[in-house]
């Protein structure tokens, strides 16, 4: 049996804090990382959040957001399916083993 050391992703704060947010921000958000996975075929989120940000320097119309905000996102879409995790892993920014995220239709 195992137990969480840390709250998962919308558990307490995380929650409220999402629910702050603006619904066409995080209908935006989502856009664009459909957008961007769409292009990469499968990336970490460290990868997401670089193109993501690079957008936010090119387009004034791309919200500029947390790191947390896009993985939240990413979540989310995780959650109703239409992101999923690839089979091969990735590294994260600091070297890490780390989740690959594909869309999934």
């Amino acid at each position: 049996m195992t137990t969480r050391t840390r709250p998962a992703a919308l558990d307490g704060h995380s929650l409220e804090a999402d629910c702050s947010v603006d619904p066409a921000v995080k209908v935006r958000v989502e856009v664009e990382i459909r957008d961007i996975l769409r292009r990469i075929g499968a990336g970490t989120d460290d990868q997401i959040i670089a193109i993501y940000d690079s957008r936010v320097e090119h387009y004034p119309d791309v919200p500029a957001v947390s790191e947390q905000r896009i993985r939240t996102a990413r979540a989310a879409m995780v959650r109703r399916g239409a992101v999923g995790a690839d089979p091969k892993s990735g590294l994260s920014k600091r070297g890490n083993t780390a989740t690959r995220w594909r869309l999934t239709g």
